[in-house]
């Protein structure tokens, strides 16, 4: 209790304790010296410009104990004395280290530092691509400041990771009419022209669906009225040639009967496109019931639409079916009826 009345001595006596190698940090220690460091002591000098002197020599080592890796101070407690004493380089260390993005984002927002918020955005963009989200809505609403090049950056970043769509955008844009329209113009043409590709590459698959679809009706009306020839010689298992007893499959394959399982009913080439076809088809009835019930939920009356659609995205129902390009090619005959087999004894 020596140094009570004494923080100059106190202070000293704490930064002899921690530069000594032998003896272990102790985190009271530290957060008392933060402490004494943070204080805005009235009796430093009454000559202004050697005060502000001090008081930066203290911060920076504030600053530097807050920036040592072996240093045991407890963060919460020490963001609270850098509030309190409006230590704003201590402050943005702590944000940043106990990663509370939003909280520096929304520091530079309140002091009004347009360059700040940009680099906040680009240094931790990649950690949390919101950010740009929240740049967007803050300059969007500086009705009395020219921010122009700031939403230009801010617009670049939000089509590069597609944040936002176009309408919502536009609709936030909107909020301030002095904001010129040539700031989001090119932004728009862009995602107007991603959108007609999607559309094109939409169309070609329908078409490409719907000739695999006419092409399978011919396949299996030939199968149901025509007589199927088996002209593979080989066993498609172990490549042989074939020999009694035979096992051909409608999709073309035929296999030796000792090649294949003893409860094997389908061509175990086919087999696993198959499953994947056949689990597609059951999505898509799935997706249609959904569907269906979705349309009806949302035209009763006296419901919370919100609800609703929040319900539907949380199991996932909004998710797209993977189309049959992905699910891989397959021969119309192999997805037609592969369980029709011919064994020759």
């Amino acid at each position: 209790h020596i140094f009570v009345n004494n923080e100059i001595w106190l202070t000293q006596f704490l930064e002899f304790i921690i530069s000594q190698e032998n003896i272990e940090r102790n985190k009271l220690i530290d957060d008392t010296l933060l402490e004494l460091y943070l204080h805005n002591d009235d009796d430093l000098s009454t000559d202004m410009a050697l005060r502000k002197n001090k008081l930066q020599q203290r911060q920076q080592k504030a600053l530097e104990l807050l920036q040592n890796g072996n240093a045991k101070y407890d963060v919460n407690h020490a963001l609270v004395l850098c509030k309190k004493n409006l230590f704003q380089d201590g402050i943005l260390f702590l944000y940043e280290k106990m990663e509370m993005f939003n909280e520096i984002i929304q520091y530079h927002m309140e002091s009004n530092q347009h360059e700040e918020i940009i680099k906040a955005c680009q240094k931790y963009g990649e950690q949390d691509k919101q950010l740009w989200v929240l740049a967007l809505s803050y300059f969007s609403n500086k009705k009395n400041t020219k921010c122009e090049i700031e939403l230009g950056i801010v617009l670049k970043e939000i089509e590069k990771y597609n944040l936002l769509p176009p309408l919502i955008i536009i609709q936030t844009l909107a909020q301030n009419p002095s904001i010129p329209l040539s700031v989001v113009k090119n932004h728009i043409i862009k995602r107007l022209d991603q959108d007609n590709l999607v559309i094109q590459e939409e169309q070609q698959q329908i078409h490409s669906h719907s000739e695999q679809t006419q092409q399978m009706k011919k396949d299996i009306e030939q199968l149901k009225t025509t007589a199927k020839i088996f002209q593979s010689n080989k066993c498609a298992h172990c490549q042989s040639p074939l020999d009694l007893p035979i096992v051909h499959f409608l999709c073309s394959h035929s296999f030796h009967q000792r090649c294949m399982g003893e409860n094997e009913k389908e061509c175990s080439f086919c087999a696993p496109q198959n499953k994947k076809i056949l689990d597609y088809k059951h999505d898509l009835e799935e997706n249609e019931d959904h569907q269906k019930e979705f349309s009806r939920l949302m035209g009763s009356n006296n419901v919370d639409g919100y609800s609703i659609v929040a319900e539907y995205f949380g199991r996932g129902l909004f998710k797209k079916t993977p189309t049959k390009n992905k699910l891989g090619s397959s021969s119309s005959s192999s997805s037609s009826n592969n369980n029709n087999i011919k064994t020759y004894r």
